[in-house]
């Protein structure tokens, strides 16, 4: 519990978390756990590449204003 940013930002993201599957499980009368799985996993797989190419760019970014380093 040394970093309250942390705990916060996490606490945050389970709520969303949980607040988004019970609409997206609960809420759908047409509930199909095999779309609701491959819907999870593409979300997922966008995010990791989403989550990639913005670290790269960032990388890169910083390269540009310290070249030095």
């Amino acid at each position: 519990m040394k970093n309250k940013r942390l705990v916060i930002f996490s606490i945050i993201i389970f709520i969303v978390f949980s607040i988004t599957f019970s609409v997206g499980v609960f809420a759908n009368p047409n509930f199909n756990i095999h779309d609701f799985c491959m819907n999870l996993a593409s979300e997922i797989l966008g995010m990791v590449i989403a989550l990639v190419l913005v670290e790269a760019y960032i990388k890169e970014k910083t390269k540009k204003k310290n070249p030095g380093e």
